[in-house]
């Protein structure tokens, strides 16, 4: 008869594993595991300081989901592949609340943030 300390040992180990096969297992459709899901928050405290995105080497075939955080206002936020380009106008992506753009980039930092108002966040989402 197995002790109480060894039952707990066993319990223990158990739990363990389906954590593991749990964390492992994929979710609905989609092609990756959910401990393979990275999310980075840019927000922005000086609006027409474009930041740069967090240098990260992004595995070719992935992508990468830009979205703009649902936020008090209506404040727009931009995203563009280099520091010039997110300050014109004309060549930036505008993002509202709820609105996302996905892109194919080799490293997150080739993208560049901006926005119209202070502590306006986006998120950066992608499957490695």
């Amino acid at each position: 008869m197995p002790t109480d300390n060894e039952l707990l040992l066993e319990l223990r180990d158990l739990t363990k594993e389906l954590i593991r096969v749990t964390i492992q297992a994929p979710r609905h459709s989609q092609k990756y595991a959910l401990d393979q899901v990275r999310v980075w928050l840019i927000e922005q405290f000086n609006p027409g300081t474009p930041i740069q995105g967090p240098d990260m080497p992004i595995p070719p075939g992935y992508s990468v989901l830009v979205r703009m955080r649902p936020q008090a206002g209506t404040p727009i936020g931009y995203v563009a592949g280099s520091e010039g380009t997110v300050r014109d106008s004309y060549s930036r992506v505008h993002l509202q609340e709820g609105e996302s753009i996905t892109v194919f980039v080799t490293n997150l930092k080739y993208l560049w943030f901006d926005a119209d108002t202070a502590a306006t966040q986006m998120e950066i989402v992608c499957s490695l």
